[in-house]
């Protein structure tokens, strides 16, 4: 196995031979290389598994991936993941038995838990009482498959990590110290000798970062194992102790395509929908957000020229040649760069109902209280918007009013906290023209709506 990333481009960190098949997403070709191979060879088979996680940046990513496998012909299946018992749940009833699957892709899931553990627990439930014995999660992998994970959610699972013979980890941000130096130890975390003693060490003690190898760490006497053993305990347990969220999936996803010189407006549309996700939700700090999102305006840009083309790839399958056929922006989709406030669904209700449910907003002016309402009423007032206007449908209001929203809400909300009001973002248009305007923080409002689990049902009422 091998560790594959930003550090052998200059990054610090001796990193040692048992490392894990963790590679950055500017090496994302290397799943496509691979899953195309695989697909060649077994031409009538489905080769390729695809999990997704039940989120809009994971519903993102998959209509990305499914376009580009579309494009290459290779067939594929989807299944939707709501929580790791379905995950097992379509391992036993999908992968188990298929020696035809060679890939299977998680996407938003299976990052953060022990994918070997979680699902031969599952194996060791359905195999009780099965006459051969209980089977490993290699014996009931079909021979050569290979997952590839494509999580958001931190931290990386040590276990995942550590399993570079099937399981490839892909993502963006670079990993932390904490992760380098626990797969560089690697050796130490699996010496079972001392897993039953105690540590009778403070655990706030700092961890010493001193790397051992193998051969180094064996000739050790008991008590310096030991202690290596307990050092290396306590960086997992504060590695684990904290949850954050990488970059978004359809952001890497995006790279792919980038990679593979497959940009388009529908690319990258879905890449703003599905880093927009994390800004709506609060799972990317403003200042990564806006790095990322200015990326993508430049590539709008580039896509969106007056005059230019998009493109589209068409495959005649008796040739096997592959064209980009030119298609005039204004024949599909249209995009453009913005400025957008961060108002939930500002266009499609009043003004005051989005403000009031804006989590950012909320949360700032504290409109759970009667002080923030009345700050939010004062507010409108210095920024000369009358309430009763506030309460309209945005769409009714008095164009001069609209057209000097952006301005004053950003002058004025400062005063009050809320230094973040807007952001830069994209907004889909079709040529049916502005009725059919969508921003990508209003698409991922209504993707949220339609993946939201119904309530449960009453039970029926008794009849006589």
């Amino acid at each position: 196995a091998r560790l594959v990333g930003w550090w052998e481009q200059g990054g610090s960190g001796r990193l040692g031979p048992g490392a894990a098949m963790i590679i950055s997403a500017d090496q994302i070709v290397e799943m496509h290389d691979h899953i195309k191979t695989c697909a060649a060879s077994s031409s009538d088979a489905i080769t390729v598994l695809i999990l997704v996680a039940v989120d809009t940046d994971a519903v993102c990513a998959c209509a990305m991936l499914t376009k580009l496998l579309e494009q290459d012909e290779v067939s594929h299946k989807v299944k939707p993941v709501r929580d790791y018992n379905m995950l097992t749940d379509i391992f036993m009833n999908d992968v188990v038995g298929d020696g035809e699957l060679r890939n299977i892709v998680l996407l938003n899931c299976g990052g953060i838990i022990s994918i070997n553990e979680e699902l031969q627990t599952k194996l060791d439930a359905e195999d009780s009482d099965r006459p051969g014995g209980v089977r490993s999660v290699k014996e009931a992998l079909p021979l050569g498959c290979r997952l590839w994970i494509i999580d958001s959610h931190r931290p990386h699972n040590l276990a995942n990590a550590m399993d570079g013979e099937r399981i490839t980890l892909i993502g963006l941000d670079e990993p932390t110290r904490d992760l380098i130096s626990l797969l560089d130890m690697a050796h130490v975390l699996e010496d079972t000798e001392f897993e039953d003693e105690e540590d009778d060490l403070d655990e706030g003690r700092p961890v010493q970062r001193q790397r051992v190898g193998p051969a180094e760490y064996a000739q050790m006497s008991p008590d310096s194992r030991a202690a290596q053993y307990h050092a290396m305990q306590r960086l997992a347990k504060r590695y684990y102790s904290v949850t954050w969220f990488g970059p978004a999936s359809s952001m890497v996803l995006h790279m792919l395509v980038s990679e593979l010189g497959r940009s388009s407006n529908p690319m990258v549309w879905l890449a703003a929908v599905g880093l927009t996700d994390q800004l709506v939700h609060e799972r990317v700090k403003y200042e990564d957000y806006v790095k990322m999102a200015q990326k993508l305006q430049v590539e709008v840009a580039s896509l969106n020229q007056d005059g230019g083309v998009d493109t589209i790839e068409v495959h005649d399958a008796v040739s096997k040649v592959t064209v980009a056929v030119g298609q005039h922006i204004h024949a599909g989709m249209r995009l453009e760069s913005v400025q957008e406030l961060r108002l939930s669904l500002l266009r499609h209700w009043t003004l005051l109902d989005a403000m009031r449910n804006s989590p950012y907003v909320a949360a700032r002016l504290g409109l759970w209280s009667k002080k923030g309402s009345d700050n939010l009423k004062t507010m409108m007032c210095r920024m000369g918007i009358p309430l009763d206007e506030g309460g309209q449908t945005y769409a009714y209001m008095r164009p001069e009013t609209r057209q000097k929203l952006h301005y004053a809400i950003t002058l004025y909300g400062s005063e009050y906290g809320l230094l973040n009001l807007d952001y830069p973002s994209v907004r889909r248009m079709t040529r049916y023209g502005l009725n059919s305007t969508m921003s990508a923080a209003d698409m991922v409002y209504c993707i949220d709506a339609q993946l939201e689990p119904p309530p449960p049902r009453p039970p029926p009422a008794k009849t006589f």
